[in-house]
């Protein structure tokens, strides 16, 4: 358990205090199924929660256990899977806008130009963008872009793999 040190005349107080927040982890983890050290698994019809134990060693080598609540949510899923197929939409209609004009006549068709455009669309649709591999192809003496192709590869553990999973982070001891 973490502890607050609280300095009293010449007396120092180690008070522990108790949290419960959001984790930010960038991996989303959801299997029921595995089998672990889990407290309990439950559903309320709404929402799906188990309960992990990770212990681990602070920056100060001192050993903590932290509780996970693992959780997935039906509702959280359809909103965040909106959400992605609204960017994807977005992202794959501006790909074949930005494809089509490589092809005619009169148009920006320079590496650098092309390359920057594609930067763009990948921060305007950033849910998205890591999951798609985007290749140009210039012309031999690579000033101007010839074609561009794209995939779509979904990451492991994103929000695109587990909609509506999130987890809360804990150090009670319960």
């Amino acid at each position: 358990m973490r502890s607050h040190h609280v300095v009293c005349g010449q007396v120092i107080l180690v008070i522990p205090y108790i949290y419960l927040v959001v984790s930010r982890g960038q991996t989303r983890v959801f299997d029921p199924d595995v089998p672990a050290e889990r407290a309990a698994t439950a559903t309320n019809g709404k929402v799906a929660v188990y309960f992990d134990r990770v212990a681990g060693h602070d920056t100060d080598g001192n050993p903590y256990t932290e509780a996970f609540l693992r959780c997935h949510s039906p509702a959280r899923e359809r909103k965040e899977t909106s959400i992605l197929e609204q960017s994807q939409t977005r992202f794959e209609t501006k790909l074949p806008a930005l494809r089509a004009n490589l092809s005619k006549p009169r148009t920006r068709q320079n590496l650098a130009y092309v390359q920057r455009k594609i930067g763009q669309l990948r921060s305007q649709n950033a849910s998205v963008a890591p999951h798609d591999t985007i290749t140009v192809m210039p012309d031999p003496t690579h000033q101007k872009a010839v074609d561009l192709n794209w995939e779509l590869h979904p990451q492991a553990g994103a929000m695109m793999d587990k909609p509506g999973v999130y987890s809360l982070r804990s150090n009670c001891p319960y």
